[in-house]
């Protein structure tokens, strides 16, 4: 019996352990996919441990959404072939098509644009921010306030937008942070950066002199953090948007949401919340990478990459716990 080694978590009472297990046989409507590189996500050690309560089958090979290569389809496979660089998606929703399997262009992405794996490995941070932007329909030209935007998926949301074909106002508190996003695209792309205060008024007042619209922006995408209970950076942006203008919910902030109602009201404002992205959206970004429009690694600021091995999965987990900021990140390579 073929065989393969695999993290495997039996119980949140007992460490994870590094495990020799059967290698699966790919049934109908299966692949069997052999991991080349995975993303690992600040929190996935609070997965692990229950201190972010997930619900998890156990026992279980805890992973995340990676780059593989096929090594074996069932019998009714069309469009995967053993040997094809594929992106493996870990988010599964109920639907009639159960493949979470996407087909990439690897003469294309490796071979000319010379992607490594662990840029590739960046789509997943990327589809989060791409999910709800796509949910409000951002437009070219339109402008939307990234909030805050010096974290892993908020800095993804900042390069998405302006791939999008739209201006970025981006926001945080870490003030080096947004002054390398600002270098970084000076030449290139229309992006405005204003420095979050306590003070509601006074972020408000910030957003709209930097929209340099007197209607407002057209779109907030919010990634507030866990630690930001108040809801006061929501507040800020939502009274900087335009009449008929959209404010999509993608943070972790474990408070209740307190918005100005009237604002609302009046100005007719779409207020939605959006847990990760949907199939149509992994397709639609593969095809901005692959055409060049959102571009991977150091390009969007990148600049610390950390692999790791199977072996070494506690030093891994700890890395993405402590590179929570935009500019690293952390792979795991089986």
């Amino acid at each position: 019996m073929s065989t393969h080694k695999a993290i495997l978590l039996h119980s949140r009472e007992e460490p994870h352990k590094l495990e020799t297990v059967p290698r699966p046989v790919a049934q109908t409507g299966e692949a069997v996919v052999r991991i080349l590189a995975a993303d690992i996500v600040p929190y996935m050690s609070q997965v692990l441990d229950g201190t972010r309560p997930y619900p998890l089958s156990l026992p279980m090979a805890p992973s995340n959404t990676a780059i593989g290569r096929i090594h074996e389809v069932g019998p009714d496979a069309v469009e995967l072939t053993p040997g094809q660089l594929v992106y493996c998606d870990i988010t599964i929703r109920a639907r009639d098509n159960p493949s979470n399997l996407f087909p990439l262009n690897e003469q294309l992405l490796v071979s000319e644009m010379e992607y490594p794996l662990s840029d590739l490995c960046l789509m997943p941070v990327c589809l989060v921010p791409f999910g709800g932007l796509s949910e409000v329909d951002v437009k070219l030209g339109e402008t939307v306030i990234v909030a805050s935007a010096t974290g892993r998926y908020g800095g993804a949301a900042v390069a998405v937008v302006l791939a999008m074909g739209a201006t970025v106002v981006a926001a945080g508190r870490n003030q080096h942070a947004l002054d390398s996003l600002a270098a970084m695209y000076a030449s290139t792309r229309p992006l405005r950066t204003i420095r979050l205060t306590e003070d509601v008024s006074q972020n408000t007042a910030n957003f709209k002199k930097a929209v340099r619209n007197p209607q407002g922006a057209d779109v907030y995408i919010d990634f507030s953090p866990p630690e930001a209970a108040n809801g006061l950076l929501l507040t800020s942006a939502i009274v900087a948007l335009r009449p008929f203008g959209r404010c999509v919910i993608m943070g972790g902030s474990l408070g209740n949401i307190d918005v100005p109602y009237l604002e609302v009201m009046f100005k007719s404002l779409r207020l939605q919340g959006r847990f990760m992205y949907d199939r149509q959206h992994t397709l639609r970004l593969i095809s901005m990478v692959e055409s060049g429009l959102l571009r991977l690694g150091a390009a969007i600021g990148i600049n610390q990459v950390e692999e790791f091995g199977l072996e070494s999965i506690d030093e891994a987990l700890q890395a993405a716990g402590r590179l929570t900021g935009w500019g690293s990140h952390v792979v795991l390579k089986p």
